[in-house]
C-alpha cells in the first residue's frame, strides 16, 4: 500500500516569535490544520520585520525562494500586513501557483489588487463606535457622543 502524501503548509509571519498575537495565530492555525488534515507538514517562517524593519526585502525573497525551491507547498497562510505585502509583490517569483490565505489584515486597500485566483482571506474590520455603544448598553449607562478616527 502506498503511503499517503503529506499536505505541506507554510505559515508566513510578518513578525517574530514571542509577539502574543503572532504566537496565538500560529498555535490556532497549526492545531486546527493538524486536527482536520491527517497527513500534514507545517512549515513556520518569521520575517521578523518589527525588529528588523530595514531588512532588504530582496534578500528575504531570495532566501525564501532558495529554501523552498525543492518543496511543493499546498498552501501558504500569511499573517499580518508585511507578509501579505511580500507575497503580493513576489508570489510568482517565490511560490508560483500556491494559494494564499491571509489573516490579520486591517486595511481594505491592501487587498483590493490581489489576484483572487491565488489570494483569499479574512479582513479585520473594527467598528469602534458600535463597540462602545454596545458596551454602554450592556452597562446600563447612557452617553451620547461622536467619535472620530484619525
Amino acid at each position: 500500500m502506498a503511503s499517503q502524501q503529506y499536505k505541506k503548509v507554510l505559515i508566513l509571519n510578518s513578525y517574530h516569535q514571542g509577539i502574543a498575537s503572532t504566537d496565538k495565530i500560529v498555535v490556532t492555525i497549526s492545531e486546527r490544520l493538524k486536527r482536520d488534515i491527517e497527513n500534514i507538514e507545517i512549515f513556520i517562517e518569521y520575517l521578523d520585520l518589527k525588529r528588523f524593519s530595514d531588512s532588504p526585502i530582496e534578500k528575504i525573497v531570495s532566501n525564501l525562494a532558495e529554501k523552498y525551491h525543492d518543496t511543493t507547498l499546498d498552501l501558504i497562510v500569511s499573517t499580518e500586513e508585511n507578509s501579505l505585502s511580500l507575497l503580493a509583490n513576489h508570489h510568482n517569483q517565490i511560490f508560483p501557483h500556491v494559494p494564499v490565505v491571509f489573516c490579520g489584515i486591517g486595511s481594505p486597500e491592501m487587498i483590493k489588487d490581489l489576484d483572487i485566483d491565488h489570494f483569499t482571506g479574512i479582513l479585520e474590520v473594527l467598528d469602534i463606535q458600535a463597540t462602545i455603544e454596545i458596551a454602554l448598553e450592556i452597562s446600563g449607562q447612557r452617553y451620547y457622543f461622536k467619535s472620530y478616527i484619525i
